[in-house]
């Protein structure tokens, strides 16, 4: 929540996963893919895994390397974005308002028609 806080003025993106999950490994590939499409000034990515470990993690991690920062979720972080299961994507506009929230893979299409959605305008999202 504290990195939510501390993004007001952009479009946070946060991507509940688990090094166990296919469906989670890859929409990994696709956010990689959006963070590399979309200016950090105006996006914000961050992954949060549902792990039990930090072994796990690390070693998912080596082999991605996804290009957005991954934290290892604490306790209650399940209980406070409402994680039932993973995938789960959630989005906050600029206002910090949560405005999107979805379980399951989002193919990479619908996922950057959403994110466009929340940006300020046209300039603001994906290079062409």
């Amino acid at each position: 929540m504290a990195k939510v806080a501390q993004s007001r003025g952009k479009v946070i993106l946060l991507h509940f996963w688990a090094t166990w999950c296919p469906a989670c490994l890859r929409e990994m590939s696709v956010l990689s893919e959006l963070r590399e499409d979309y200016p950090r000034e105006s996006l914000i990515l961050l992954g949060v895994s549902m792990d039990d470990s930090q072994g796990a993690l690390s070693r998912v991690l080596k082999e991605q390397e996804p290009g957005y920062p991954v934290y290892l979720a604490g306790r209650g972080v399940a209980s406070s974005f409402q994680v039932s299961g993973v995938p789960k994507t959630v989005i906050y506009n600029q206002r910090g308002r949560k405005v999107h929230s979805t379980h399951g893979f989002v193919p990479a299409k619908e996922l950057r028609g959403i994110v466009d959605r929340f940006l300020d305008d046209g300039s603001a999202g994906a290079k062409q």
